[in-house]
């Protein structure tokens, strides 16, 4: 899911097809990773944003016990003031736009393709998929260990 998230964009819409927690739909980053506490105290852990967003669903789902300290508190603020600002639209559907080609449409060849890369054997894989990073920080940085270019032009620093 890692490689899928990198390689796409989620736009809101009525919230139905995307996953609360786990997708990187909230300006590109996914709940769990911006809270991560709040994630592990909540009884639903997979369901769509449409129904955690449903009169603030998600807030009751929060597990309040003695072991809810001041950093789920922070993070549950946090995370509150962020979505306090979502507002979804029932009239259009959630849109997902494939990064990898310049028309944002999904093919399956191009998903095989990149599963095909993705399977290449090499010893920074595992770290640069296991790091806490943006998914599309590890997407490129998972290109760059692959030695496949990107139209990205990155101005070269040198010492004098």
């Amino acid at each position: 899911m890692e490689i899928f998230y990198a390689a796409t964009m989620i736009t809101l819409g009525n919230g139905k097809k995307t996953p609360f927690w786990q997708a990187p739909w909230l300006h590109g980053r996914k709940l769990i990773d911006i809270a991560h506490v709040i994630y592990a105290v909540s009884k639903r852990k997979n369901w769509k944003v449409s129904h955690a967003m449903n009169g603030e669903a998600w807030i009751r789902k929060i597990t309040l016990d003695a072991s809810f300290s001041l950093d789920h508190f922070s993070q549950f603020v946090d995370l509150w003031s962020l979505l306090s600002t979502i507002n979804l639209n029932p009239k259009v559907e959630d849109n997902i736009t494939w990064r990898l080609t310049p028309s944002g449409n999904y093919t399956v060849k191009l998903a095989y393709e990149l599963q095909l890369l993705v399977s290449t054997a090499s010893p920074m894989n595992k770290r640069i998929w296991k790091a806490w990073a943006p998914p599309k920080v590890k997407f490129f940085a998972w290109l760059a260990n692959q030695g496949i270019s990107t139209n990205i032009s990155f101005t070269k620093l040198r010492k004098d």
